[in-house]
């Protein structure tokens, strides 16, 4: 099969074996997965720093791993474990859509043939065939509804969040990024009976937010955001 794999700022397609299907997973033929272009570009803008640069920002950021691993492996072997990590290929993509191909020996709520989206940044890569644990994978009712089931991850994190906050009726909340969750965030918060201030620097994104019903909207470059909320 082929997948979709990053190093060192490079995108590659690479032919690469099925995964191998496991008790409590199913294996899914990918018919959309969903780009995540602000954390995959970061990715990829990171990865694409030259090794040098690389292994200086790790040194500043993980010093104390870097004086053990001295201790343990020597110069020239910390070295070469840095440089091994630093090209290594790394999967992209978090959530997909497909079709159910084989199901694990315990598998039970889930059959061959299923239309299901999946997440999770370990299992639901840009690739043909993924297997992904029983506990990210969610029935989609109709194969028309694939390609926006592919971002069914994505909306996960919002409503995760929203979750955690434990909003209750009637609250405000002020959401701090407009970006794709950041919206969606927002609008879940409306949903739940809250008052949604959403903060952002690009007025584009502040439009949106107002549009979609958030009830304040603010560009932090422009305005006290701390006077603003207050008042």
């Amino acid at each position: 099969m082929k997948q979709i794999f990053l190093n060192r700022g490079t995108i590659n397609v690479q032919k690469v074996p099925e995964p191998l299907l496991n008790d409590r997973s199913v294996l899914v033929r990918v018919c959309y997965s969903f780009i995540s272009t602000g954390t995959e570009q970061a990715t990829v803008a990171h990865a694409a720093q030259s090794l040098v640069g690389q292994y200086i920002n790790n040194i500043s950021a993980h010093s104390h791993k870097i004086i053990g691993a001295i201790k343990d492996h020597g110069i020239s072997g910390t070295l070469a474990l840095t440089q091994e990590k630093l090209n290594k290929f790394i999967s992209l993509g978090y959530s997909c859509a497909g079709q159910i191909v084989a199901t694990g020996a315990k598998i039970e709520k889930f059959k061959v043939g299923d239309f299901v989206a999946c997440a999770g940044a370990s299992f639901a890569h840009h690739a043909e065939v993924v297997c992904v644990p029983e506990n990210l994978v969610v029935k989609v009712k109709n194969k028309e509804n694939l390609k926006t089931a592919s971002l069914a991850a994505i909306g996960a994190v919002a409503l995760q969040g929203i979750r955690r906050a434990q909003l209750q009726l009637g609250e405000t909340v002020c959401i701090f990024g407009l970006g794709l969750i950041g919206q969606i965030t927002a609008q879940l918060a409306k949903q739940a009976g809250a008052t949604v201030i959403g903060l952002y620097l690009q007025d584009c994104r502040l439009l949106l937010a107002k549009n979609s019903g958030v009830d304040l909207v603010f560009n932090p470059q422009e305005t006290n955001i701390v006077q603003e909320i207050a008042a």
